[in-house]
């Protein structure tokens, strides 16, 4: 069936699951973030122990339709510290949607669970459909 792993694809929409590289359909991915000031090893965002160095390092670019965004470990904001912002630069598509996700104890009892600690009122005039950024 054509859209399938390992099929020819001309862009994302051509695969059923997963995303188009090189012409090919590929598995979706899984992006690690943790708070930033940690020591993550390459911090490509591919593995608990290589996430992403908080939220401004996030590399958006990778992101595609279908893959999910484990956020893990405890992201604070307080009033004295400078904003922290979460600004999603990629977009899914219906039926492959990006997931951001907390529950990073699933995948591993080491693994420590998401929490965002801080006040939040989201406005609708933030999530517009051309607006992506989560001021927090």
């Amino acid at each position: 069936m054509a859209g399938e792993i390992g099929e020819p694809c001309i862009n994302d929409s051509d695969c059923n699951s997963g995303n188009c590289e090189g012409n090919i359909c590929v598995a979706a991915h899984v992006y690690y973030v943790r708070p930033s000031g940690g020591n993550y090893s390459s911090e490509n965002g591919s593995s608990y122990e290589t996430a992403w160095d908080g939220f401004s390092n996030i590399n958006w670019s990778k992101i595609k339709p279908g893959d999910k965004l484990y956020v893990c470990g405890d992201f604070f904001k307080t009033s004295s510290s400078t904003s922290m912002e979460l600004e999603i630069n990629a977009s899914g598509q219906p039926g492959k949607l990006i997931e951001i996700k907390g529950d990073c104890n699933s995948l591993s009892p080491s693994y420590e669970n998401g929490r965002i600690w801080a006040g939040l009122r989201i406005n609708t005039s933030q999530w517009d459909g051309r607006k992506k950024l989560l001021k927090l």
